[in-house]
């Protein structure tokens, strides 16, 4: 037992030999760091937003608590970490942004930055004040970049093709989290390649943030056209340019406008009324009717124009309009031959009164138009009246007004149909009259058999 324990003795004293020769060695003693306040510990971005959280290490429960956490982040730069600590020591026009919003919880800390550029790279670091504010750490400078703006598209379709419409569905998503920077919309164009800045004819069609499923009723088309169409989302930066990003495309081509769509009513000319007003196909088809709208132009304009356009042919300082002639039908101010092309015609004052006087017009029926489509109804009520030729054919007609193509003997003005009805008479009739040019009318066209 003696011997054993001088044996110890001596394994004792060889250890503390050993250990003072370590001392006494001249190389450095192994630095044991402390862990840093706040290490980052992961990062998940979208294309407008970043999702950051941080650990904390040996920060006191009640600092957690009642102190203050976030971000601190910059476009990305070499001279981040001199910024950030110029916000840390108090400069508030330090050039970075302070986001304190987002969420402690134990010992991690949570934010989501929002509203960020899409593909690019950004600077940030956290920080934590205690609970007096008198203290605040800040972790290590990192970085992180945005994604692009990265959408799905599917089931993008075209149906319904008329000669001048047509219907278009499909599927447009995107991350959750960057639908309200984004708008999305359908882009139809009679050229490949379209785009929102550089076409020669393009239709815009855009929905809200929200929507992922588009549907668009597409109007104004020609007949006998080809169309190109692509879904598309647009964002716009901080410098304030908008970007697009678009799906691949789709063609379709329009139905021809042929004498078909014409109706025989036994006129001694021989021309034909068409079935609708330019824009629609048929009256009878509720689709159509309540979806499909009908050109409407000023006189001798050639363009769908809206209320709020100005009229080409009209000066507003003098007053006066330009001379574009007598009888516009079968020019190039005539927006029905130049859609339709052919024998298509405006009709003029005479066709009109040909047609009143060889033609029954009928009562006003109120008529309801009804389309159902999965959980929803749509639903129109008007009244349609009946103009009947002596052979039993007819056209039908409502309350809409349309240009003739003939110009008022005062030549400031043109005339102009339209259905009536004299309840006190008990009467249905169609009238002429005149109306300043830069009125805005429907246009009810007319196929001539002796247009060259």
């Amino acid at each position: 037992m003696l011997f054993l324990r001088n044996h110890l003795f001596v394994a004792v004293a060889m250890a503390a030999v050993l250990f003072n020769a370590c001392a006494d060695d001249s190389s450095p003693s192994p630095i044991i760091e402390e862990p840093d306040p706040i290490a980052p510990s992961k990062v998940s971005t979208t294309a407008f937003t970043a999702t950051l959280t941080a650990q904390y290490n040996g920060v006191s429960k009640v600092d957690i608590a009642l102190g203050k956490s976030g971000i601190l982040y910059c476009l990305k730069t070499d001279n981040a970490e001199s910024i950030f600590k110029s916000w840390r020591d108090g400069n508030e026009d330090a050039e970075c942004v302070v986001f304190n919003t987002g969420k402690a919880s134990g010992e991690e800390y949570e934010g989501t930055i929002v509203g960020l550029e899409p593909e690019t790279e950004y600077s940030y670091c956290y920080f934590m004040k205690n609970k007096d504010n008198t203290k605040c750490d800040l972790s290590d400078v990192s970085t992180f970049k945005t994604t692009p703006v990265q959408p799905r598209y599917s089931y993008f379709k075209s149906s319904r093709i008329k000669m001048f419409s047509a219907n278009i569905r499909g599927t447009v998503k995107i991350n959750e989290s960057d639908n309200e920077y984004c708008k999305k919309g359908l882009l139809l164009s009679e050229t490949e390649n379209g785009s929102l800045s550089n076409n020669i004819r393009t239709f815009k069609y855009e929905y809200g943030s929200e929507a992922e499923d588009l549907e668009f009723n597409v109007n104004y088309l020609k007949p006998e056209t080809d169309y190109w169409f692509r879904a598309y989302i647009t964002y716009t930066t901080q410098d304030g340019e908008e970007h697009a990003v678009y799906s691949p495309e789709t063609k379709f081509t329009t139905k021809p406008a042929t004498e078909e769509w014409g109706v025989n009513l036994a006129l001694p000319s021989g021309i034909l009324w068409a079935s609708c007003p330019l824009g629609r196909t048929e009256f009878d088809d509720p689709y159509d009717f309540i979806y499909v709208s009908p050109y409407t132009c000023y006189w001798g304009s050639t363009k769908r124009d809206s209320y709020s356009d100005l009229y080409e042919y009209y000066d507003t300082l003098s007053k006066t309009y330009t001379d574009i002639g007598y009888n516009i039908e079968g020019t190039q101010y005539d927006i029905a031959h130049a859609i339709l092309g052919g024998k298509w015609r405006l009709p003029t004052k005479q066709d009109v009164e040909e047609l009143i006087a060889n033609c029954t017009i009928g009562k006003p029926v109120p008529t309801e138009y009804r389309y159902s489509s999965g959980n929803m109804t749509s639903i129109y009520s008007t009244n349609i009246a009946v103009i009947a030729g002596s052979n039993g054919n007819y056209i039908k007609t409502w309350w809409g007004q349309t240009w003739t193509g003939t110009l008022s003997e005062d030549g400031m003005c043109a005339y102009y149909a339209f259905y009536r009805y004299d309840s006190e008479e008990d009467r249905a009739f169609i009238e002429l009259d005149t109306l300043a040019r830069n009125n805005i009318l429907q246009i009810h066209p007319v196929w001539d058999p002796k247009m060259q």
